[in-house]
């Protein structure tokens, strides 16, 4: 039996929930091979084979645990189970070995640069599906400790400024503060040091490529960013950065279905590692915004991002993640509440699940409680403190958003105006994705959802004088409500 977990999130004005089993094991029986009477050090180079070369999360996770458990005072298996933790976005527990490990070796340059890459945040550099969508997917003020990420950068640099970890870890954070020129620099002198090393070319790629979106929002990639990814894929094509980077230039150039099949390439090369299938998933639900994908692309999203949880079933963020993508492919609204409990169980103050409760209890009509959603930012608020600026200054935003849409309304006088393109009595099909109908243009106040692939009705199609927007009336197989025109096309 499964026990169902719940997840929600908003975007706009859409309202994301989802359902995950929790009969997941961190550990597959094929790496549960005991090496009796090895040392911890045996262990460890298990481990380092596992995550380095075979790209296996629970295999290398259950050696560098042996590793530890054995010799608790092996520096090199705290870092190794960090790493992992990090690529699967497991801040909290990649931090407390990271600690583990400055406590043995406050000298150690690797182990500062990587605990200052996990107090600034996770890397949104190559995040590129629009700002609500890295938000939800858990993005916003996680990490956020500049004054500690700047410290241990600092000593790292002082300590072994060739390093490529604190080289890296440097570029990062200039990225994640979107200092993306700084970035580039740090990243050119990776190159420059280590020219073999496909991780330089990679963010910096990145970087040039936010320069370019801040300019325009030509999908058209510079010759600085097809450069820097090409080399990538020339370097190291099998590997994790090598398929990252093909099937971004794939997506790109528009061919959607063969960058899906890249990642999913990559997920047939190295089956075992979580982050594999999590950017395959990120990848499909990043696409499909606003982008006509083949049918299928949403079980193949869904199932690649059921296997990174079962593979990393510790981290939190993949379940807010999860939440996020199913909904998103195949929204089911009754499991949302036991499976957010779920997610606060495994931690019970991560923002990112707070806030999505705090959105369940303003935009649900079946859950919608002000006094709760209220509540829940304020846990926010109160768990950043007053000295992480940027995530208090977004929370509170937030927090005044959701206030103004928890107060129920009749909504605006709407104004009709014709559309060609949506006449009145005319029929619109739904295509991969099902349509969320508001009951009240612009604020919503409960939500109507239309399944895929059916008809519905356009009944009017009126402009919204609160926000100058045109939106759609629609009948379908879930009832009625409206939808902004632009969703529609």
């Amino acid at each position: 039996m499964l026990l169902r977990k719940m997840m929600v999130v908003t975007i706009g004005m859409v309202l994301l929930f989802v359902a995950v089993p929790s009969t997941l094991k961190a550990q597959d029986s094929a790496c549960a091979v005991s090496l009796n009477g090895e040392s911890a050090e045996d262990y460890l180079a298990r481990g380092q084979h596992y995550a380095n070369d075979l790209l296996d999360t629970p295999c290398a996770l259950a050696d560098f645990s042996a590793a530890i458990e054995l010799d608790a005072s092996l520096v090199d298996a705290y870092i190794g189970r960090a790493r992992l933790y990090m690529e699967t976005d497991a801040y909290d527990l990649a931090l407390a070995d990271l600690d583990a490990a400055y406590q043995l070796d406050p000298q150690n340059a690797t182990v500062l640069a990587l605990r200052g890459r996990v107090y600034a945040g996770p890397n949104a550099v190559d995040t590129l599906g629009g700002p609500f969508l890295n938000l939800y997917l858990g993005y916003t003020g996680y990490g956020d400790d500049y004054l500690s990420a700047i410290n241990d950068l600092d000593q790292a640099v002082g300590l072994d400024p060739n390093n490529i970890e604190v080289i890296l870890a440097y570029g990062d954070f200039y990225g994640i503060n979107e200092d993306y020129e700084s970035a580039i620099s740090q990243y050119s002198i990776a190159i420059d040091l280590y020219p073999d090393d496909p991780r330089g070319y990679y963010y910096r790629a990145f970087a040039y490529l936010k320069i370019a979106r801040a300019i325009s929002s030509d999908r058209t990639l510079t010759p600085e960013v097809s450069d820097d990814l090409n080399r990538v894929v020339e370097l190291a094509p099998d590997s994790r950065w090598g398929i990252y980077a093909q099937g971004f230039l794939l997506d790109m150039h528009g061919d959607f279905p063969a960058a899906i099949d890249e990642y999913e390439r990559g997920t047939q090369l190295y089956p075992n590692d979580a982050a594999m299938h999590y950017r395959m998933a990120y990848a499909i639900t990043a696409m499909i915004f606003g982008r006509p994908l083949e049918r299928g692309s949403n079980e193949r999203g869904l199932v690649a991002m059921a296997r990174a949880v079962e593979l990393a079933p510790y981290s939190t963020l993949y379940w807010v993640r999860q939440g996020f993508m199913v909904v998103t492919l195949d929204i089911d609204f009754t499991l949302a509440l036991t499976d957010h409990q779920h997610a606060l169980e495994i931690s019970p103050d991560f923002p990112p699940a707070l806030l999505n409760l705090a959105g369940l209890h303003t935009f649900s009509q079946q859950y919608r409680d002000c006094e709760q959603s209220a509540a829940y930012l304020d846990d926010v608020l109160f768990i950043y403190g007053p000295e992480r600026v940027r995530a208090v200054q977004e929370f509170k935003d937030f927090e005044a958003t959701f206030a103004q849409r928890c107060i129920e309304s009749a909504g605006p006088e709407m104004v009709d105006v014709g559309s060609p393109l949506y006449p009145s009595g005319s029929i619109y099909t739904l295509g991969i994705r099902p349509l969320m109908l508001e009951n009240v243009p612009g604020s919503p106040s409960g939500m109507v959802v239309c399944s895929p692939g059916t008809e519905s009705t356009v009944v009017r199609t009126a402009q919204n004088p609160d926000d100058g927007l045109t939106y759609v009336y629609l009948q379908c197989d879930g009832g009625e409500g409206w939808i902004l025109e632009t969703l529609l096309r």
